[in-house]
């Protein structure tokens, strides 16, 4: 069943709040190395950028905008998690699930996304996280080709609304 943009944002805003939540409990929690804290703000300010860019697409028509909130569920988690991980490699393993769950949602969701522009801007942040999977990846020792398979996968995605 298509989703219009607005129930969307209302859905995956939240998701990507909470991401943004889990990365500065990891450099809150100074378990990174410089170079990983660094890294950890350049994504948590992406998926910031995430929630800016969709809710900007919501039409101007639409006179009740949604006003998301980090998702519980992520919050009492991943973000719990991540700031309670005793070192680099186990918050990064956090945040790593956090990538899994975000790329798998918006890869499940494009193909019920109803309005071509907002679709493609899902896209380019499907790409974003992408690549934030692979980096926390390699940064763990997981071989490419486990990163990068031929074929995506929703496996492990947040359940889209209808």
């Amino acid at each position: 069943m298509p989703i219009s943009t607005v129930d969307y944002v209302a859905f995956a805003a939240p998701l990507e709040l909470a991401a943004a939540q889990a990365y500065q409990a990891a450099v809150d929690g100074g378990t990174l190395d410089a170079a990983w804290t660094a890294q950890a703000q350049t994504f948590l300010g992406h998926h910031q950028d995430a929630v800016t860019q969709m809710a900007a697409l919501i039409p101007p028509s639409v006179t009740e905008k949604p006003n998301p909130v980090p998702d519980e569920d992520l919050v009492k988690g991943p973000v719990a998690a991540a700031a309670a991980a005793g070192d680099q490699n186990a918050a990064l393993t956090v945040l790593g699930g956090v990538e899994d769950l975000l790329t798998a949602t918006h890869l499940a969701g494009l193909g019920e996304i109803d309005e071509q522009t907002f679709a493609k801007a899902v896209a380019q942040v499907l790409a974003t996280e992408s690549q934030h999977v692979v980096a926390i990846g390699l940064a763990l020792g997981t071989d490419p080709a486990t990163l990068t398979p031929a074929q995506a996968s929703v496996d492990g995605a947040a359940e889209i609304p209808n």
